[in-house]
């Protein structure tokens, strides 16, 4: 009788390694599954990234370069108002602000 309970015994841990076996083989295969997901994410989330940096650099050149070009444009303003000013103007001018110029 003591040999069919220990028959008994040892089929049910064969059993129960049989099935420890079979879920960690599950467990792998979801592993697998979820570090698949988890590196098709971090791919999609880095190419984002990749594209809002290079439209952040688009803008901020195209931003740069009007503001350079309003720069320019405004001192071909002023040279131009300067260029109409007459020798008595500009003497007047300088005249005015020489000392400020001047050391002493």
């Amino acid at each position: 009788m003591e040999k069919g309970i220990l028959h008994e015994v040892i089929e049910v841990e064969k059993e129960m390694l049989r099935y420890i076996e079979s879920e960690e083989v599950k467990l792998q295969k979801w592993l697998e599954q979820v570090k698949n997901e988890s590196e098709k994410q971090l791919t999609l989330e880095e190419e984002k990234v990749r594209k809002s940096f290079l439209n952040f650099v688009k803008n901020a050149i195209h931003d740069a370069e009007r503001k350079a070009s309003d720069i320019v444009r405004e001192a071909i303003t002023q040279s131009d108002r300067l260029e109409k000013l007459d020798t008595g103007t500009l003497t007047r001018i300088v005249m005015k602000h020489i000392n400020r110029i001047l050391p002493g």
